[in-house]
């Protein structure tokens, strides 16, 4: 076991200092940030601010598909005047998004960027994978109905009105748009995860029935087992088809920020475990797809760098690479959660085999998250 007080250098890169670990000071890039292409920074410390810059969003794509046929708005939620010169956070435009944005759309989507993100995130809201959701909801018309329907229901919890009407619209939408997806599964097949893991949001906060939780979940793994390979983009050489160094797919949303967004939606699975109430996806796709989940876990790291690109600020980069061993014992800890879950399903017989290497794994997590990986 390694000492508890190794000594950080003072002279490496900040984001070997960040993440503890001995650097060579090779230059402009040590061996330890060359690999993954990390910001390789010394001297003064970046900084970063805690607010929403003025930064532009990324030109984004259109979707392929046309969105559905609008229909009018219930006006559930009363409008409020947009501030001065602003109606879209981000530098959004109502033409970047593939459906109509009524006034209280737009609204919503504001409230989103200004009060949702930063009460879901500890870094900065504005390079936050929950801010990316919001650019990603624009490349299809059901992740923005999606996004719509959650946001229009907080926005009117927050106010004390009734959203309810307004936000079920969207959602209906969304299903409607779900359903269609369903029956096509091999065209816009990407929008899956992010679609589950926005219904399964949206179930969890507002939602009063978890039986309809466990409902996406199983549909979820019912559409992996008749169709996984198109869904997860799985290759032999490449278990989740993850491409680094910015490769993205025709939608324009990076592969490692999708395999973030089904990291996001196994862990839900996994929780749901505990209450018997999870759709089997963690079985099928240790099953079926062995290796898939700790791939999607290795991909998820460089979620944030890769999707924003060269505007992502050093100092955001080098936070990341401090949350990276609390990012895997996260992950590590809602695997054996599962993994106690299917332990106590299982009931009676011999189990002492099974506990035995259950107790082993939770010690090894034990010593790592004292001690570091």
């Amino acid at each position: 076991m390694r000492s508890l007080h190794t000594p950080r250098t003072k002279t490496g890169c900040w984001t070997c200092r960040a993440r503890k670990i001995k650097c060579d000071e090779t230059k402009p890039q040590c061996t330890n940030c060359r690999p993954r292409n990390r910001h390789c920074q010394y001297g003064h410390r970046p900084r970063c601010a805690r607010r929403h810059g003025p930064t532009t969003a990324s030109a984004l794509q259109r979707p392929a598909i046309a969105p559905a046929a609008p229909r009018p708005r219930s006006p559930t939620v009363a409008p409020v005047p947009a501030p001065s010169g602003q109606h879209l956070p981000y530098g959004l435009q109502s033409t970047d998004w593939p459906l109509p944005l009524s006034e209280t759309d737009k609204q919503a989507l504001q409230h989103y960027a200004d009060s949702v993100v930063p009460r879901m995130v500890l870094k900065s809201p504005r390079w936050s994978t929950y801010s990316y959701v919001l650019f990603m909801c624009t490349r299809h018309p059901m992740l923005a109905h999606l996004l719509l329907a959650f946001s229009i229901r907080d926005m009117a919890e927050g106010r004390g009105g009734d959203g309810t009407t307004a936000a079920l619209e969207h959602y209906q939408d969304a299903l409607a748009l779900f359903i269609w997806h369903l029956g096509h599964p091999d065209v816009q097949s990407w929008v899956t995860f992010p679609a589950l893991w926005l219904f399964i949001l949206y179930e969890q906060t507002y939602g009063d029935d978890p039986t309809v939780l466990q409902a996406h979940l199983r549909g979820l793994c019912h559409m992996i087992r008749c169709d996984g390979s198109s869904i997860l983009s799985l290759s032999e050489d490449n278990p989740t088809g993850n491409t680094r160094n910015g490769a993205q797919n025709s939608h324009g949303v990076p592969r490692e920020f999708l395999n973030r967004m089904a990291l996001w939606t196994v862990h839900y699975d996994a929780r749901a475990s505990t209450f018997s109430l999870d759709g089997g996806i963690i079985d099928l796709l240790n099953n079926k797809y062995p290796g898939s989940i700790t791939a999607m876990c290795e991909a998820s790291k460089d979620a944030l760098r890769v999707a924003w690109g060269p505007e992502y600020p050093a100092a955001e980069d080098i936070w990341d690479s401090q949350l990276d061993p609390l990012w895997t014992l996260d992950h590590r800890s809602t695997m054996l959660r599962f993994k106690l879950s299917r332990l106590e399903r299982a009931g009676g017989g011999d189990n002492s085999s099974a506990l035995r290497q259950f107790g082993a794994e939770l010690k090894a997590l034990e010593i790592v998250s004292i001690d570091g990986p």
